[in-house]
């Protein structure tokens, strides 16, 4: 008896021959084998793959990921393919385009907000990050499928893509069965309640005009709080000013040179923001305000000090400037 495992429900060709005590091989015979689904067999996710996610990008510099799964199992009257993505400080900052992907019936993407979701106790609640979903609503055995979209990060930290692929054993008892089998990433758990495969890029801040360069030194200024303060300074010609603070991680922060709150310049600023640490650029604004004067808002990565820095556009702005500055509330 000769067994053999198949990888799908399909029709399958066998060659066989016969051979003698003599050694003689007779004619190959073709005999069509039709392998069929058992009934009631559960469906079996396989996360096949996930790509296109670097591990650093700037400001504004979109990148395409596409994940890719099949069953390997029993058809699923509603399988899919799950993505979620924020920073990792909570924010939802960042633009996502599709999902795109063919062979799903539904292709659907849900900003932070949005409700109702369901948890993976299949229970109604908000969505918390953005969530992505490709959704067949008969995944068949040996069906591959891939869902591909755009992510575009708006400011510097650490962004989380999240990943998995979930198939319904049966709907209406709420029975699914989850996969993250790939070996890339690190186990998490999503926003439902589901294992996660987690993927981290690290997005930097892009110079937003000129050439960015970390000062040399700074002057410390009252740290802020979440009343606008001002600090008052004059620059030189090709010249900056360089203010330290010290900020709490995940809490937001606005400087100003305009809009309002005792911000004021006389020339065109530009308004850069460095991890005191590192000189890492943290965020960056030209003409954030009213005649081209700046405003930054950023999230603090990390506990630590850091530099904000003023300086005109060029050589050719300088003058008085007002900083307003505050802890978001």
């Amino acid at each position: 008896m000769l067994t053999h495992s198949y990888p799908a429900a399909n029709t399958y060709t066998v060659t066989f021959w016969a051979v003698d005590e003599e050694g003689t091989t007779s004619e190959p015979r073709a005999l069509q084998i039709a392998v069929v689904e058992q009934p009631g067999a559960e469906p079996d996710p396989d996360l096949v793959s996930v790509s296109g996610i670097p591990s650093s990008v700037q400001v504004g510099q979109q990148f395409t990921v596409t994940i890719t799964a099949r069953n390997d199992g029993g058809s699923s009257p509603e399988g899919a393919i799950n993505a979620s993505v924020r920073y990792s400080d909570g924010s939802d900052n960042v633009n996502v385009t599709g999902p795109t992907g063919s062979g799903f019936d539904q292709l659907l993407n849900r900003p932070a907000g949005y409700y109702p979701i369901y948890n993976s106790n299949c229970d109604p609640m908000t969505a918390q990050d953005r969530l992505l979903e490709a959704v067949d609503a008969n995944w068949t055995n040996g069906e591959q499928h891939s869902m591909s979209f755009t992510v575009t990060p708006q400011q510097a930290g650490t962004l989380w893509v999240r990943v998995r692929t979930t198939m319904a054993a049966d709907v209406p008892s709420c029975d699914y069965i989850n996969d993250t089998s790939v070996p890339e990433g690190v186990s998490d758990t999503d926003q439902q309640g589901w294992a996660v495969r987690r993927f981290a890029v690290t997005v930097a801040a892009s110079c937003c005009a000129g050439t960015c360069t970390c000062p040399e030194f700074a002057s410390p200024i009252p740290n802020p709080t979440t009343t606008w303060q001002t600090h008052t300074d004059w620059i030189p010609s090709g010249g900056w000013d360089s203010s330290v603070v010290n900020l709490e991680a995940g809490r937001a922060y606005t400087f100003k040179t305009g809009c309002g709150n005792g911000a004021t310049a006389e020339f065109d600023t530009v308004i850069e923001v460095y991890d005191w640490t590192s000189c890492a650029l943290v965020a960056c604004n030209d003409d954030g305000c009213e005649s081209y004067r700046s405003s930054v808002t950023f999230t603090a990565p990390a506990t630590r000090q850091y530099v904000v820095k003023v300086r005109g556009y060029d050589a050719s702005e300088y003058g008085s400037f007002t900083l307003s500055y505050r802890r978001n509330p």
